[in-house]
């Protein structure tokens, strides 16, 4: 059983979608509630979200205030609060910070845009996907990939912090099958969608969906054509692995940076017990993946 959600634990596994970053960007006419969980997460992560935030219960008691448009910030239900919003103040802009909010984020749009909008348009019907384990070329392949630019753009969508909104689908409203089609609809290239699947994330991924979720994932890729991208020398792999997880480097993208990352690499002491645990979990992970192909 996953841990209970608490707004730390929504900000820790959310970095990547940088949401109190997000929130303190939002410009001055945005009113942004929040209880005081969710206000002490979020100052913890950027102290100027102090002087933006309004509380919550404020809100719940009628008080008057500025805005043209709000965020309600809780990992509480807040069915109660939006009902009561729209009857005082019909019309105004309102989004909920994990609700619609988040899930723009998650596809990397603006939380403001009109998703039901944008769910009108059709999804693409050439789909293709990377699959593969870490530390395989993967990354280059896909640089490759998109400079043909004919082939759409292969991004890893599936990531950990969407296998943790998924795991915790029910308490934030989060639906990882709309969240699927909005990626596919808004990242492909005319009428081609292309993924690169982690291995690792994807078996975590699965079971923490449910059964009608899986189903319909199911049915939306039953014509997916995959690339299994394997890397065959298992030691080399493993040994880039332990690099990247010691100097915390997973990519060298600007030429400026090689130099900084031979430093780093030069100052890395090698641990053979852990290099052998990476080594087998390679190999059971290539073998499962192989699985799943046949």
């Amino acid at each position: 059983m996953p841990d209970t959600l608490t707004a730390r634990l929504l900000l820790r596994h959310t970095k990547p979608l940088k949401l109190p970053e997000r929130l303190l960007a939002e410009p001055e006419g945005t009113a942004i509630f929040a209880d005081q969980e969710m206000r002490e997460a979020l100052t913890r992560r950027v102290d100027a979200l102090a002087g933006r935030l309004l509380p919550l219960e404020s809100l719940v008691a009628g008080e008057e205030f500025d805005g043209s448009r709000v965020i309600l910030c809780s990992i509480a239900g807040l069915e109660e609060t939006r009902s009561g919003l729209g009857e005082t103040r019909p019309g105004l802009p309102t989004r909920s910070l994990t609700g619609d909010y988040l899930l723009a984020a998650a596809c990397g749009l603006d939380p403001w845009d009109d998703l039901a909008a944008l769910e009108d348009d059709p999804l693409p019907g050439d789909l293709y996907a990377i699959a593969c384990l870490p530390r395989s070329g993967s990354t280059f392949f896909c640089h490759l990939l998109q400079g043909l630019g004919t082939v759409a753009r292969p991004t890893e969508h599936l990531r950990p912090h969407i296998v943790f909104l998924a795991a915790y689908a029910r308490e934030l409203g989060f639906d990882p099958v709309r969240w699927t089609k909005l990626v596919m609809r808004t990242d492909s290239s005319g009428d081609i969608f292309g993924s690169k699947i982690i291995y690792d994330f994807a078996a975590e991924f699965w079971p923490v969906l449910t059964k009608n979720q899986r189903t319909e994932l199911t049915a939306l890729f039953s014509g997916l054509k995959l690339i299994h991208l394997e890397r065959t020398d298992k030691i080399a792999q493993s040994v880039s692995q332990f690099i990247a997880d010691e100097t915390r480097v997973w990519h060298v993208r600007q030429q400026g940076d090689e130099s900084a990352y031979r430093d780093a690499k030069q100052a890395v002491h090698y641990d053979s017990e852990r290099l052998r645990t990476i080594h087998a979990r390679f190999v059971s992970s290539e073998a499962a993946l192989h699985d799943r192909l046949l």
